[in-house]
């Protein structure tokens, strides 16, 4: 039997206190809900349905300052891909 390489996935995550900094960078992103509670408790569901079909997560809090400076050097938009994208570039040491 072939032994299944477990694909980790790089999840943003966001601290409480910074959530409201988040959503004054785009108050029209869907992706982030009313409140940090029910972002956590989507991320937690997410993170959880991943785990289930084998993939391992590695969670990068990311700042919110650290964020806006990355995203005007780099374009991206205030989103969850850019958020995502963020993460995996700080988890690979590129987001300096």
């Amino acid at each position: 039997m072939k032994s299944m390489k477990r694909s980790k996935i790089i999840r943003a995550c966001l601290r409480r206190d910074d959530y409201y900094a988040f959503k004054k960078l785009n108050p029209r992103d869907d992706d982030l809900p009313t409140t940090f509670d029910l972002w956590l408790d989507s991320a937690a569901k997410a993170e959880a349905s991943l785990m289930a079909r084998g993939r391992q997560i590695e969670r990068v809090f990311i700042d919110p300052q650290e964020f806006a400076e990355w995203r005007g050097r780099t374009g991206f938009p205030a989103s969850a891909v850019g958020r995502e994208a963020f993460a995996i570039a700080k988890a690979s040491g590129r987001a300096a």
